[in-house]
């Protein structure tokens, strides 16, 4: 699919596991992943040799595999350094509160729009991002 829109945020490592599901769609193991100072980590279907920013799982794993890392980076203080995807991510000053969660989402094309390039072999790119609670 060239038009694919996806754009999830939530907390919890359940949640993201049924949000990678999701992102699957016709994936069924995820094959590795990538970590990119602008679009967080990446989940990929196809890990390139060629690509020295690619790390290979030792075999393919499920979202819900693949879930519980991302979760883990996503909660780490590193993951902290990716900024922002736009304000609704931000941790901001408001009449309620504030946890940290993620946002699971696709650029354009269904591409994941990399700090230079894009990545073509991306299912779907994962950041922290905070979650919002109003009184």
């Amino acid at each position: 699919m060239d038009n694919k829109i996806f754009d999830v945020n939530g907390e919890g490592v359940n949640r993201l596991t049924q949000t990678i599901t999701l992102a699957m769609n016709d994936y069924t193991k995820i094959a590795g992943y990538r970590i990119d100072k602008k679009a967080g980590i990446i989940l990929l279907w196809h890990v390139d040799s060629k690509e020295p920013e690619h790390t290979k799982f030792p075999t393919p794993v499920s979202a819900e595999m693949a879930a519980i890392m991302v979760y883990e980076w996503v909660m780490s203080k590193e993951a902290l350094d990716i900024p922002a995807k736009d304000g609704w991510d931000k941790n901001a000053d408001h009449d309620g509160s504030n946890d940290r969660g993620w946002r699971c989402y696709v650029n354009d094309w269904g591409h994941i729009d990399l700090l230079k390039g894009s990545e073509t072999y991306g299912i779907v790119a994962i950041k922290p991002a905070y979650i919002w609670y109003g009184k």
